[in-house]
């Protein structure tokens, strides 16, 4: 946790600079990274803390930096004065082939579950080369206040899990990666557990037979949870406030109310706050086939004349404070529990890319990257890669089925030059025929 700061003490500092203090956030984060190769382990712990202050002069905002996060150290920024400490403005740390395990130790938990996924991957697929995992963490303390509130404190975290491995043809030798993220280690275990799709995107790579022609014509689609995120973001990430505060922002345009049968919520986090000290609330983002409410920080709360929703994030200290989602859940208004039987005949899809996405149009192209047929309720052979495109709110329109059971899914969010992590909490939903340009006539598979 940042030492303590005296707000009081700033504030005495900045007005004799001839500055009025507005907010400020300070922080102090625990890293861990480990990596997994064929037979060398590393382990590497570290620190870094950082502050970002707010003052005004006149009518003009000035933002200070400093890593050294104390009340001394920071009057000295705002006061001019030289810091009483360099600014490495780096991370500290120490590395080791071994760190010894404590009782309860969450990173000995971690290791544990990363080195037998490691054994897992070299055990059970064969034809391998070079597998390796990467797995970094950052555990955040951090301090926040605005002009109307005590300053608050606050944890975050973030995580990042990837793995590469390269497979040989025809003499050449082809690198593939693939990365997991998450806002918890329960959740990065979750999304990787025994392997996961970790271990199915790596099969895929080693697949020599060639994939069967996509069908032409309306086929029913089964959306397993990670590929009906990248559906979804084009139309989550409209929420974010400073989006739907803009005049282009599509969702001002679209007729309402859509047929969609499903809901968006942002869980709340009791006792949690956000990077601006506000209370990290439950939020109702769509129901009924409306648009309900903003993910907002205090400055799009401002503009759009409501309440801030505890959205404000920031990916480092020195990073822009900006709205932006933490953990996202669809709810289905039909439930169904085992989704492949019930659509009985259709198209299975793992993974996806977006694009292409027009907000003006609404149009947006998903490349299908890992599918399968099914018939009679299994999945079965796996089909090349092809399109599903079309405007987006007449594709979330045709969902009409939804497990119960849901599945986290991290997300990557670049804004403002910084990377953040998001959550989307997906049940695998059924998909009422949708147009398919392919190659064969669906008779040939059903």
């Amino acid at each position: 946790m940042p030492e303590s700061i005296e707000p009081a003490l700033l504030a005495r500092s900045a007005s004799s600079a001839g500055l009025r203090l507005e907010s400020w956030y300070a922080e102090s984060s625990r890293i861990f990274r480990f990596e997994a190769h064929e037979k060398v382990q590393h382990a590497w712990l570290g620190s870094r803390a950082g502050c970002c202050v707010c003052a005004r002069s006149g009518e003009v905002e000035r933002l200070f930096f400093t890593d050294d996060v104390t009340t001394e150290g920071i009057s000295a920024l705002l006061e001019g004065r030289p810091p009483r400490r360099p600014r490495l403005g780096r991370i500290t740390g120490a590395r080791s082939a071994v760190l010894a395990d404590t009782p309860g130790d969450p990173q000995a938990e971690i290791r544990a579950v990363l080195v037998d996924m490691h054994l897992s991957l070299l055990n059970d697929v064969s034809g391998l080369h070079g597998v390796g995992l990467a797995y970094a963490q950052e555990e955040i303390s951090f301090v926040s206040t605005h002009p109307d509130a005590e300053p608050r404190s606050g944890v975050d975290f973030r995580g990042e899990l990837t793995a590469r491995w390269y497979t040989e043809t025809g003499g050449r030798r082809l690198l593939h990666s693939l990365g997991r993220f998450g806002l918890s280690a329960q959740s990065l275990i979750e999304q990787t557990r025994d392997g996961g799709d970790l271990k199915r995107a790596i099969k895929r790579s080693l697949r020599t037979d060639p994939p069967w022609p996509c069908p032409e014509g309306e086929v029913p689609l089964l959306w397993h949870p990670r590929a009906l995120t990248t559906l979804l973001i084009p139309f989550l990430r409209a929420f974010e406030g400073d989006t739907m505060s803009g005049s282009g922002s599509w969702l001002r345009h679209a007729d309402w109310p859509q047929p969609m049968a499903f809901s968006v919520v942002q869980d709340g986090a009791p006792g949690s706050v956000d990077h601006e000290g506000t209370e990290r609330h439950a939020v109702t983002l769509f129901a009924d086939g409306h648009p309900r409410a903003a993910l907002c920080d205090r400055l799009t709360a401002r503009k759009l004349g409501v309440e801030p929703t505890g959205n404000c994030r920031r990916a480092a200290w020195n990073g822009p404070a900006v709205p932006a989602p933490w953990r996202i859940r669809l709810q289905g208004h039909a439930a169904c529990d085992d989704t492949a039987r019930e659509l009985q005949w259709g198209i299975a899809i793992h993974d996806a890319d977006l694009i292409e996405w027009n907000p003006r149009e609404r149009r947006t192209v998903l490349r299908v990257t890992d599918s399968n047929l099914i018939h009679q309720g299994t999945e079965g052979e796996g089909v090349e890669p092809f399109l599903v495109a079309g405007d987006l709110l007449g594709i979330l329109g045709k969902l009409v089925g939804f497990t119960a059971r849901v599945a986290p899914i991290g997300v990557p969010l670049t804004k403002q030059g910084q990377e953040l992590v998001a959550e989307f909490l997906l049940p695998t939903a059924i998909s009422a025929p949708v147009p398919l340009s392919g190659r064969v006539p669906m008779k040939n598979y059903w």
